[in-house]
């Protein structure tokens, strides 16, 4: 009987949930499942998913009333002797899933529909919400952190849905960047990969070059976000005097050229992330990563703290490194990656000091970093727990 994969993406711009979604179709669709994507019509995610051999199909997405979206899906699910998986990325999108199998007259057995949580939330309550959860056929978490907040909302384990169809299961990288030696000419480049907003830190990371001037760093942010916030980041670094240590790459949507470039990978964001595709990307590339202790990193990552390493001795300014940081490479080499205090500059800008500095440090941290998405993460691991979701034994 022919397998059919639909993925709903309602969002109006490119991200990680897209890249998420993207990379299970291509691997579906190479298995010759039927995979289609239904989009709102916005030109960047339509183009990515057709560039990648896949069908794209609209629908408004306005909303939990917006019947003309559950219409558009149920008439793709009526094909008869053919089973489907909708698997949706928010509340309000598996909703128009469940009401399209409703509408299509399909049972659970012949459309099954599974939700991805990309958030790191409580659940919300309500008489829909719970509906929604109860007939959900999989609800898949990013991670750890993402369960463990959704159903802080239950704290006494009395769940409106059956536990047995929660799965915790992060991401992976369908065609992951190949490792690439260091660079050993030109300065040392720490990388940003990812939407330009708020809660990602960037204020804190530009700030933390200033005292690293004439220490052979710069900075190069690879990704985009509102026109208004990225004035306000270009007015920041300008005030802090490190506008020429910057390279604005905007989106872009091959980052492994980049990642060859530089010598390490930086997201310093100041909230709980749920999950970090950008920090999947490094280490699958040999770089290390700086990353804040905010959020589920270390599920990802083997860290090691910057505060609980760094010589007392250590210039907080500057970040330069007395006889001390001998000692505390040593302490670094078996981690794949740095973590700091969010929104702390002057960790961050230790951290940066010491991974510009020590070459063979980074390239060490690099190797630790491949092994460990070789070993725990890669793509087949992932293909293999989603596939079993997807297509369950009974």
């Amino acid at each position: 009987m022919a397998q059919n994969l639909i993925h709903l993406l309602s969002a109006r711009t490119w991200g990680g949930t897209e890249r998420y979604a993207l990379d299970i179709c291509r691997h579906f669709a190479s298995q010759g499942w039927k995979a289609s994507i239904f989009t709102r019509d916005i030109r960047l995610v339509d183009s990515v998913i057709a560039g990648a051999g896949l069908r794209v199909r609209h629908a408004p997405f306005s909303g939990y009333s917006d019947i003309a979206t559950a219409f558009a899906l149920a008439r793709s699910l009526r094909r008869n002797g053919e089973r489907f998986v909708v698997h949706a990325h928010s509340y309000r999108d598996a909703f128009m899933a469940l009401l399209a199998r409703k509408l299509a007259r399909r049972s659970p057995g012949q459309v099954r529909v599974v939700m991805t949580c990309h958030r790191a939330k409580a659940a919300k309550q309500g008489r829909l919400l719970r509906r929604i959860y109860r007939n959900l056929d999989a609800h898949i978490f990013i991670s750890s952190l993402a369960r463990q907040r959704f159903l802080s909302t239950w704290p006494d384990g009395d769940y409106p849905f059956p536990e047995e169809r929660l799965h915790t299961l992060g991401a992976s990288l369908l065609t992951p960047p190949e490792p690439t030696p260091l660079p050993d000419k030109g300065p040392a480049v720490a990388l940003y990969i990812g939407r330009l907003s708020p809660e990602k830190g960037i204020e804190t990371l530009i700030s933390s070059l200033a005292p690293l001037r004439g220490r052979r760093v710069r900075l190069c942010i690879a990704g985009t976000g509102y026109a208004d916030y990225l004035d306000s980041l270009h007015r920041l670094a300008s005030a802090e005097g490190v506008l020429d240590l910057i390279d604005w790459k905007g989106w872009v949507p091959d980052v492994a050229p980049l990642l060859a470039q530089a010598r390490f990978c930086v997201t310093p964001a100041i909230w709980e992330e749920p999950f970090s595709l950008a920090a999947l990307e490094s280490i699958s590339a040999a770089r290390p990563v700086i990353f804040t202790c905010q959020g589920s990193q270390n599920e990802i990552l083997h860290p090691v703290a910057l505060r609980d390493t760094l010589s007392a001795q250590t210039q907080a300014t500057t970040g330069t490194l007395t006889e001390g940081g001998t000692t505390l490479s040593r302490g670094l080499a078996d981690a794949d990656s740095i973590s700091v205090r969010p929104g702390n500059r002057e960790e961050l800008t230790q951290a940066i000091a010491l991974l510009a500095s020590d070459r063979e440090l980074c390239a060490r941290m690099g190797e630790n970093g491949r092994r460990n998405y070789e070993d725990s993460l890669s793509w087949p691991r992932f293909a293999a727990r989603i596939e079993k979701i997807y297509t369950p034994t009974k």
